[in-house]
C-alpha cells in the first residue's frame, strides 16, 4: 500500500473495483471450479472485506469504527483480526480491538493476568510488527509467531492452541492516519495468503480513512467545545465587571461573593476566594 492519502471517493471507487472483481470471478469460473476450496475462500473473503469496508463509512468515533471491524470478524468465526495502535511516541503498539471470541479472551485475560484491551509492547521486542511500522510494507508470518508479539506468552500460547494457528499464516500491514503510519492490521490467512492480500491492504486502507475521519471529527468537537468555552467565560467577565460599575461601598462585599458564586460555578468548582495581600507584602488575608 503506497503512503498516500486517498480521498473517500478514491476508497469508494476501490470498493466498487473490487465488488466488480468478486463478480466477474464468480461469473467466470465453472460450478466444479467454485466449489474449489480456494477459489471459493478467495470470493468469500472478497465479498466479507467489502462488507466490513461498507460497514465502517461514515462512523465518526474512533471506538466505534475498531468495534464494528472485530464484532464482524468475530461473527464470520473464520477470520482473526487484529488492529494495533502506536502510542504518542511511536515506541509501542497498543491493541485497539481484537476480534478473539469473548469467552476465549476472558479465559486468556485470567490466565495471564492482564486486560488485553489495556496491553502494550514495544516495538523493538516485535520485529515483525516493527518491520511493518518501520517499512511500512505489508508482510506474511506464521500466526503463531504474531501471535507471540501481540499477546504476553501465556495468552499467546493459549490462543495458538485453541484457535488451531500452530501452522496458519497471517497477513500484516499498516494503517495510515494522515500519510503517516499509525498502527497496524494484522489478519489470519491461510496458504492463499499472496491471493488474499489485496484485499486485506483495502480493507486496511478503508479501516485507516474511517479512524482518520473519526479523529478530524473529535478534534472539531473539541475545538467547538474549546471555543464555547472560551465565549461563555468572556460573557461572564463581561457581567461581574459591569455588574461592580457604581456599586456603593457597603454592599461591596456581598457582591464579591456573588461574582465568587458564579466564577466558582462556571470552573466546576466548590470554593473560590480573594485574598488581600497586607502592605508589609508578607503576609495575606
Amino acid at each position: 500500500m503506497k503512503d498516500e492519502r486517498k480521498t473517500k471517493k478514491q476508497l469508494i471507487e476501490e470498493l466498487e473495483d473490487l465488488r466488480d472483481r468478486a463478480d466477474r470471478l464468480e461469473s467466470g469460473t465453472s460450478r466444479q471450479a467454485l466449489e474449489a476450496k480456494p477459489v471459493a475462500e478467495l470470493i468469500s473473503l472478497m465479498r466479507f472485506t467489502q462488507d466490513v469496508s461498507s460497514q465502517i463509512h461514515g462512523l465518526l468515533d474512533r471506538d466505534k469504527v475498531i468495534s464494528v471491524v472485530t464484532e464482524a470478524f468475530r461473527g464470520s468465526k473464520t477470520y482473526l483480526v487484529s488492529i494495533a495502535l502506536l502510542t504518542e511516541d511511536g515506541s509501542k503498539l497498543h491493541i485497539a480491538g481484537v476480534s478473539v471470541a469473548l469467552k476465549l479472551m476472558r479465559a486468556a485475560e485470567k490466565t495471564a493476568g492482564i486486560r488485553i484491551s489495556e496491553h502494550v509492547f514495544a516495538l523493538e521486542e516485535a520485529s515483525i510488527f516493527d518491520r511493518v511500522v518501520r517499512e511500512g510494507e505489508t508482510i506474511h508470518a506464521m500466526s503463531a509467531d504474531v501471535l507471540g508479539e501481540l499477546f504476553p506468552s501465556k495468552v499467546a500460547r493459549l490462543a495458538t492452541e485453541a484457535l488451531g494457528y500452530a501452522d496458519k499464516r497471517s497477513i500484516l500491514t499498516p494503517l495510515r492516519i494522515r500519510g503517516r503510519i499509525a498502527g497496524v492490521l494484522a489478519m489470519s490467512s491461510t496458504d492463499l495468503a499472496e491471493h488474499l492480500t489485496p484485499s486485506v491492504e483495502n480493507l486496511a486502507q478503508h479501516v485507516s480513512a474511517a479512524l482518520e475521519l473519526a479523529d478530524e471529527h473529535a478534534e472539531r468537537a473539541e475545538a467547538e467545545i474549546t471555543l464555547r468555552h472560551r465565549l461563555e467565560f468572556e460573557d461572564l467577565v463581561l457581567r461581574l465587571s459591569t455588574r461592580f460599575i457604581g456599586v456603593p461601598t457597603g454592599e461591596l462585599d456581598q457582591e464579591l461573593n456573588s461574582a465568587l458564586a458564579e466564577i466558582g460555578t462556571f470552573a466546576g468548582i466548590d470554593r473560590s476566594y480573594i485574598f488581600q495581600i497586607r502592605d508589609d507584602g508578607e503576609l495575606m488575608d
